[in-house]
Formats: structure tokens, C-alpha cells, sequence
């Protein structure tokens, strides 16, 4: 647990936002930190990811691996566990951030902040 601290303070200072780590088990939200992704699984078999919103809104958000279900996401991660998640990750909840994880690094979408149906009915009107 102490190198995975060491690594997120370091790769912190290159600009990356994100490292993963396995579990066995789905983690309680009080045990994410920020800058961390969970995925439930192992390297062959990914079922979840979790982790806090970037905006800082302290809300835990939970990522569906499996192609089975709908939406579903992909977690593609280097030997690092420097990850990229697609698609993209909308919060239709809480904070209503949008935004893309490619390489570790956070790239907010312009609709970020703007409930989604407030979003489509600008576009459609």
C-alpha cells in the first residue's frame, strides 16, 4: 500500500491523475482515494471499476466491466497500471461531470456541469 502512495506522489508530478489497483472484493466508498481506480477483478477478468470523481465532488463512481451488461466501459492499463477508460465518463447524478481518462490523465468534455437533459434540449432547440 506505502508504493502505491509513493507512485501516485510521483506520477502526480508528471500530470497524471489516475493509477489502478486490483481487489478481490467490491471496495467500501470510504476506502477510495483520489487518484485512484479500483478494478474488481484481476488482470485476466475485470468486473468493476470505482473511483471519487475527479471534479472533487467526493461522489464514488462505479464503472460496469462487464460486455454483458449495458452501459459498459473498457479498462485498457500499462505494466505501470497507467489506465484509459472508454468511452467517456458522465455523472447524470450528482455534479454532472463529463470527462474522458486517456493515459492517467483527465480531459473534461464542455458539457461538464450541465444536466444532461438540460444539455440535449439546448441542442435540440
Amino acid at each position: 500500500m506505502i508504493f502505491m502512495k509513493i507512485k501516485k506522489v510521483v506520477l502526480k508530478q508528471f500530470g497524471f491523475n489516475f493509477v489502478a489497483r486490483y481487489a478481490d472484493d467490491n471496495p467500501a466508498a470510504d476506502s477510495l482515494s483520489n487518484g485512484e481506480i479500483v478494478i474488481v477483478g484481476n488482470k485476466d477478468y475485470q468486473k468493476w471499476a470505482y473511483l471519487k470523481c475527479p471534479c472533487g465532488c467526493g461522489s464514488t463512481t462505479m464503472l460496469s466491466l462487464s460486455t454483458k451488461r449495458r452501459p459498459s466501459w473498457q479498462v485498457y492499463m500499462n505494466w505501470m497500471m497507467i489506465l484509459t477508460v472508454y468511452p467517456s465518463v458522465r455523472d447524470i447524478s450528482t455534479c454532472y461531470s463529463h470527462y474522458w481518462i486517456k493515459r492517467g490523465k483527465v480531459y473534461w468534455c464542455r458539457d461538464t456541469g450541465i444536466p444532461f437533459t438540460e444539455y440535449t434540449e439546448d441542442k435540440d432547440g
